[in-house]
């Protein structure tokens, strides 16, 4: 990223900093409200047509064909509900949320630059990359499920893994939600 001056960049920092942090406060505080809800989530944001929903609704379908248990399924997008609904036609997806980047407003000058969009390509590749990736952590604290595995749209199952699961949540506690990344 280009910053203006030496104190843009020092903001820049100190707000991933601060990001950082609030996604790990909400991790570690988060109640879990069943024992045995595990789920795997999606993210897909910057949605603007139906085809860039193809592949998540391949992994998550692949998913549903693998499983012998109704493992839920979670998509966090921007894409509008109609949109999501005549492409998920067979409603692979449990749980349809928000992403939630929409609800994030930032609060300094840099933090606004840094999210605004611009016409230089090479800066605005840049930015929509930073707001992409802003979205999956804020989603990564906000996952419905006791045990969350967040998976990339490009994994497709071959086995099941509710079982795997839901002995990870039993190993963990009860107290305190999990969340997994996939590969990034």
């Amino acid at each position: 990223f280009a910053f203006d001056d030496e104190a843009s960049c020092d903001n820049e920092m100190s707000f991933f900093s601060r990001l950082v942090q609030q996604v790990l406060w909400l991790l570690l505080t988060k109640v879990v409200s069943s024992e045995d809800e595990v789920g795997v989530c999606y993210t897909r944001n910057m949605v603007r047509e139906a085809s860039e929903l193809r592949n998540v609704l391949l992994s998550a379908s692949s998913l549903r064909r693998v499983s012998s248990s109704k493992i839920r399924i979670c998509l966090f997008t921007d894409a509008p509900p109609k949109l999501v609904a005549e492409v998920d036609r067979e409603k692979v997806f449990d749980v349809v949320l928000a992403d939630s980047l929409s609800s994030f407003t930032p609060r300094t000058r840099a933090e606004k630059m840094l999210l605004h969009p611009t016409t230089d390509g090479v800066q605005r590749e840049r930015r929509l990359k930073v707001r992409s990736r802003l979205g999956r952590i804020r989603n990564l604290g906000k996952a419905p499920f006791a045990l969350t595995l967040f998976i990339d749209d490009d994994t497709f199952f071959c086995e099941d893994i509710a079982d795997l699961l839901r002995d990870l949540l039993r190993t963990t506690g009860t107290t305190t939600g999990t969340t997994t990344t996939g590969t990034t």
